[in-house]
C-alpha cells in the first residue's frame, strides 16, 4: 500500500507540471491560429487615439482647402504656397490610414505589388511636402534680399509653376528609387512590406538624407540668412533713429542759441533806439528855444527902430 501511495503522489506531481506545459502550448497554438503573425492584436484604446489624430489631420486640411476654393480673396500669391502644402498634407494623412491598419493587424493589408506602388507614392508625397517648405523658405529669402524684383515678378502663374516643382521632384525620385527598383530586382516585400533600400546601410542613408536631412539643412541655412538680414536692417534703422535724434538735439540747441542771440540783439537795439528819441526831443527843445530867442530879438529891433523914428521927428 505504501508503494502504491508513493507512486500515486509522484504520478500526480508529474502530471501537474505536464498539464501546465500542455496548457501553455495550447495557448500558443491558439494565439498563432488567431493571428498569422503570431502576436495578439493591439488594444482598442490605442487604436481610438490614433484614429482621432488621423481624423483631425484630414478634417483640418479639408477645411483649409475648402476655404481656399470658396473664397476668391484667399487666392493670393502667398496662399498658393500654403494651399499646396495643405494638399500634400491631406494626401499624406489619407496615406497614414494604411500605416495605421498595418500597425494594428501586424501585417501589410495589401499585396506586394500594391506595397511597391503605394510606398513609392507615399514617400514621394512626404518628400514633396518637405521640399515645399524649402520652396516657401526660398521665396521668403528672395523677398528679403531682393524685395523689388520679387514684388514685380509675383503672379499666380509663377506660384503654380513653383509649387509644381515639389511634386515633380518628390514623386519622380521616390517612384524610381522604390517602385521601379523593386519591380526590376523583383524584391520580396514580405507580409510587412519591407522596402529594398532598408536592407543596405548605404541606400538607407541616402533615403534618410534625401527625405529629411537635406531639406532641413537648406531650411536652416535660408532662415539663418533671413535672420541676419533682418537683424542688420533693424540695426540700421536703430542707428538712423539715434543719429536723427542727435541731429534733432543739435538743431534744437542751435535754434535755442539763435533765439537767445536774437533776443539779446533786439534788447540792445531797443536800448539804442531810445537814444535818437531823446536826441530828437533835445533838438525840438533847442529849436523851440532858438525860435523864441529870434522872436525876442525881432521884437527888440522893432522897438529900437520905432524909438529912432520918434527921435528924428523931434
Amino acid at each position: 500500500m505504501a508503494d502504491i501511495s508513493n507512486s500515486t503522489q509522484s504520478y500526480s506531481a508529474d502530471m501537474f507540471w505536464t498539464d501546465i506545459q500542455n496548457a501553455s502550448e495550447y495557448l500558443n497554438v491558439t494565439t498563432h491560429s488567431l493571428d498569422p503573425s503570431g502576436t495578439t492584436p493591439r488594444s482598442l484604446k490605442s487604436l481610438i487615439f490614433i484614429a482621432v489624430f488621423f481624423t483631425l489631420i484630414v478634417l483640418a486640411n479639408i477645411i483649409s482647402l475648402g476655404a481656399f476654393l470658396v473664397e476668391k480673396r484667399l487666392r493670393t500669391y502667398n496662399n498658393y504656397f500654403i494651399i499646396n502644402l495643405t494638399i500634400l498634407d491631406l494626401l499624406i494623412g489619407i496615406g497614414l490610414g494604411i500605416d495605421i491598419e498595418h500597425w494594428y493587424i501586424y501585417r501589410y493589408p495589401f499585396s506586394q505589388n500594391a506595397c511597391k506602388v503605394i510606398t513609392g507614392i507615399f514617400s514621394g508625397l512626404v518628400n514633396a511636402s518637405n521640399i515645399n517648405v524649402v520652396v516657401i523658405c526660398a521665396d521668403r529669402h528672395q523677398a528679403v534680399y531682393d524685395p523689388i524684383n520679387h514684388f514685380i515678378s509675383r503672379s499666380k502663374r509663377k506660384a503654380i509653376i513653383i509649387n509644381s516643382l515639389p511634386w515633380v521632384i518628390g514623386l519622380s525620385f521616390w517612384i524610381g528609387y522604390v517602385t521601379v527598383w523593386e519591380f526590376v530586382v523583383d524584391h520580396d516585400n514580405g507580409s510587412q512590406c519591407t522596402q529594398r533600400f532598408l536592407l543596405s546601410p548605404l541606400t538607407n542613408m541616402i533615403q534618410n538624407s534625401v527625405l529629411f536631412y537635406l531639406p532641413l539643412a537648406i531650411i536652416v541655412v535660408l532662415y539663418v540668412r533671413i535672420f541676419i538680414k533682418i537683424r542688420k536692417t533693424v540695426g540700421r534703422r536703430n542707428n538712423k533713429k539715434s543719429t536723427g535724434l542727435t541731429k534733432l538735439n543739435l538743431s534744437t540747441a542751435k535754434d535755442n542759441e539763435m533765439t537767445s542771440v536774437s533776443v539779446s540783439s533786439t534788447s540792445h537795439t531797443g536800448s539804442f533806439s531810445d537814444i535818437p528819441e531823446t536826441g530828437s526831443r533835445d533838438d525840438t527843445m533847442i529849436s523851440s528855444s532858438s525860435s523864441r530867442n529870434e522872436t525876442k530879438v525881432g521884437n527888440i529891433g522893432q522897438e529900437i527902430s520905432v524909438r529912432k523914428h520918434r527921435i528924428c521927428l523931434l
